[in-house]
């Protein structure tokens, strides 16, 4: 890989496809926002409020109006109750069984291949081409949350499926922050402080943290490109939800060494753990494994230290095993693995020839 985010891994394996359905756009305007601070010692200090223009082509204040897709059922009606990997390929999200009997597409999605369901199980959050989504399976109604062309991406669900926090960056490669949506009111704050490269945020289950990636330096290697060090950290969820009286910190939970990278955090169903993407130099190029660690950064684990590129984990519902992407030195793409807690062997679920497929969740049907 010759860079070293993992998001712009995803771009560059993706086909360039038409986002499904038109949407009704309306013009860009400016937001209130609240901003944070973090000090030197990466531990935060309070937020002060402050009206704030929004950065350049910022997201609107306003949902628009949703717009109907071609799937008015919902496309789970015909699964049977079971455990299902749900996996972006060409532009689509599929749900698999893990042993490869039943494999159904459930929406088309996109050329992004992130996205999240939502707690309640009814809806899907996803990005494309800078633009967030969220797409009702019972209804089938897409409904888009930004103006085209924002730079918005990697959304995540509040544990009570009212807000949303996600990415947003103004102009690639400047500085991108951690943003919250509110979906009843198009409130938007934002959580973090614009003055490195933020991204991947993840909202632990319990509500009480939200975790995510942040840029610490840029390095040259020897062969003229630029490589980060990213580091994971975690937010106080339940202080920034009243960020006027006590504000969001940040706290660092990974500390590794020069030319290295953790991203995209996952959370394990305790909230306990994050297992992530821990990244290590080699040549001008990153090579990516699974890692664990706690809340506070203690019992850091390496699940993998592999030739091959383990990318995106996802933390199975029942918390006994993860799945994740990973390309094999000499195959041409990628495909979906399991790896179980127990001490097993990493299994290939999809086996696929030919295309690139990147995991997005856990679907359980009861």
């Amino acid at each position: 890989m010759n860079q070293p985010s993992p998001w712009n891994i995803a771009l560059a394996v993706a086909s360039a496809l038409a986002i499904i359905g038109a949407c009704s756009i309306p013009p860009q305007s400016q937001f209130t926002t609240t901003t944070p601070s973090r000090n030197t010692t990466d531990q935060g200090s309070a937020a002060t409020e402050a009206t704030l223009s929004a950065p350049p082509s910022a997201a609107t204040s306003t949902i628009p109006a949703a717009t109907v897709t071609s799937h008015p059922v919902d496309p789970r009606s015909s699964l049977a109750a079971g455990t299902y990997l749900v996996y972006w390929v060409s532009g689509h999200l599929r749900a698999r069984t893990l042993d490869g009997s039943v494999d159904q597409e459930l929406i088309p999605m996109g050329n992004e291949p992130y996205a999240r369901l939502s707690p309640d199980g009814a809806r899907v959050a996803f990005g494309s081409d800078g633009q967030l989504f969220i797409y009702d399976l019972f209804s089938g109604v897409l409904t888009p949350l930004h103006t085209a062309g924002t730079n918005s991406y990697t959304p995540d669900w509040s544990p009570d499926g009212t807000r949303l926090v996600f990415a947003f960056d103004s102009e690639p490669p400047v500085n991108s922050s951690i943003y919250q949506l509110d979906l009843a009111t198009g409130g938007i704050v934002r959580l973090t402080p614009w003055d490195t490269v933020e991204r991947s945020p993840a909202w632990s289950p319990d509500g009480h943290w939200i975790a995510y990636a942040a840029d610490q330096a840029v390095i040259r290697s020897t062969g003229g490109s630029f490589l980060g060090v990213t580091e994971l950290y975690l937010l106080n969820a339940v202080c920034i939800s009243s960020v006027a009286s006590c504000g969001g910190s940040s706290q660092r939970i990974t500390f590794g060494a020069p030319e290295t990278v953790a991203d995209a955090p996952a959370w394990s169903p305790n909230s306990r753990s994050l297992a992530f993407m821990c990244g290590r130099a080699i040549g001008e190029d990153f090579e990516y494994d699974i890692c664990t660690v706690g809340l506070d950064g203690s019992k850091f684990s390496a699940l993998m230290t592999t030739p091959e590129e383990e990318l995106w984990p996802v933390w199975s519902p029942d918390g006994a095993q993860i799945g994740y992407t990973r390309k094999d030195p000499d195959a041409p793409n990628r495909d979906i693995y399991v790896l179980p807690f127990d001490g097993g062997e990493p299994v290939n679920v999809t086996r696929s020839a030919d295309v690139d497929e990147v995991l997005a969740f856990w679907l359980v049907i009861p």
